[in-house]
Order: C-alpha cells, then structure tokens, then sequence
C-alpha cells in the first residue's frame, strides 16, 4: 500500500487516546453519548431558554440590524454574513467605497448554502487563511476551512 492509498481520515488515525471513537461524528454510540452529556447538563443546569437573559441575547444576536465586520486583504473587504436568507452564510467582499455606503454593493464569493445543496453535504464555515508571499505582492490565494455538519 502506498502512502496516497492510506486511509487518513480522523477515524482511521489511533491516536492512542480513549476517546478516538468519538471522532466519528455522525455514528450513533457517539452520538447518544453527546445526547446523555446534553440531558446531564440540563438537569443539572436547567434549560437556557427558560431564562430571561438567554432569550434577550438571542434576540439581539437574532436581530436584522447588523453591522458587517470585515477583514480588509489589498483592496477588498471580505465578511462571512448569515440571514434568514443564508442560513449557513455567504463569504463575500466589496471594497472600501462601497462598504462606506448604506446599502454596500457586495460581490459573492462562496454560499455556503448553494455549495451545500449542490454536493448533498452540509457545510459549515470556519474560516480563511491567505497566503501571504511577501511585502507589496498582492494576496491572492486563500484557503478557505469547511467542515461537515449536521
């Protein structure tokens, strides 16, 4: 077997820890584990949503009025948006002059939700990394972290 035909997955690999069962995030003794650590936590904590303070952050959290933070690279100013429309968000950009107007024109760079629906797998967002090659050169390759959701 040659290194490229080995199995690397996160359950393929012994870590030698006891828990590297729980790596299968989508198998059922995982899972029900999580679910028991879920109702531990509730009986002895109580359920969040009951409690006036929880619902009053989620509503500021949930509300419509959002200012979009930005990461500026070069010329553009990128931000990872979710809404009752992109519900697993959009990356995107736009640059400085039209991110200073009211209603910014933005251009779209991935949606989460389209990648999502197209390949039949749920996509969650974790980030990007650029490459950066040095002082003056222009930053134009980036990695963009996924992983698998539920």
């Amino acid at each position: 077997m040659s290194a490229a035909d080995k199995d690397t997955t996160p359950a393929s690999v012994d870590s030698g820890s006891e828990h590297d069962w729980l790596e299968d995030v989508t198998g059922e003794k995982p899972l029900d584990w999580v679910r028991e650590r879920n109702a531990d936590t509730l009986s002895r904590l109580g359920n969040p949503e009951d409690s006036p303070v929880y619902n009053r952050v989620l509503s500021i959290l949930n509300s419509k009025d959002k200012i979009p933070y930005v990461h500026r690279r070069d010329d553009w100013f990128y931000n990872f948006w979710k809404d009752d429309t992109h519900k697993q968000g959009i990356w995107r950009r736009t640059t400085l002059e039209s991110y200073q107007k009211d209603e910014p024109d933005w251009e779209i760079m991935l949606d989460l939700d389209q990648l999502s629906k197209e390949e039949g797998e749920t996509w969650v967002w974790k980030g990007s990394t650029w490459l950066f090659e040095g002082v003056g050169i222009e930053q134009d390759l980036c990695m963009i972290k996924l992983s698998k959701g539920s």
